[in-house]
């Protein structure tokens, strides 16, 4: 027979594991579950959807050699997108 006073491992875990810690395993998935959607609107806040040439594009930081970057058609969908004209597409609308 087995001896009774020996501790389950359930038990055992729980007696060893402190509270605090816990609490901050469970505030950091709060934080991860609050940061997944904030990444999910801001990129759509981010991307623009032109009319006229049919492209997804964004405006770019100062670091980066070009103001603006373009995606190849199909590769992102244009789905709540803002519709805007994209830099290319006002640059041809202003040389006519």
């Amino acid at each position: 027979m087995r001896d009774l006073k020996k501790q389950q491992i359930i038990d055992y875990v729980l007696e060893k594991t402190d509270e605090s810690l816990w609490e901050h395993v469970k505030n950091q998935r709060i934080k991860q579950n609050k940061g997944d959607f904030a990444v999910k609107t801001k990129t759509d806040n981010i991307l623009k959807y032109c009319y006229n040439c049919k492209l997804v594009w964004q405006k770019l930081r100062k670091m980066y050699k070009r103001p603006w970057m373009s995606y190849p058609r199909g590769h992102i969908p244009s789905y709540g997108k803002e519709r805007v004209l994209c830099p290319n597409c006002k640059e041809k609308d202003n040389e006519k």
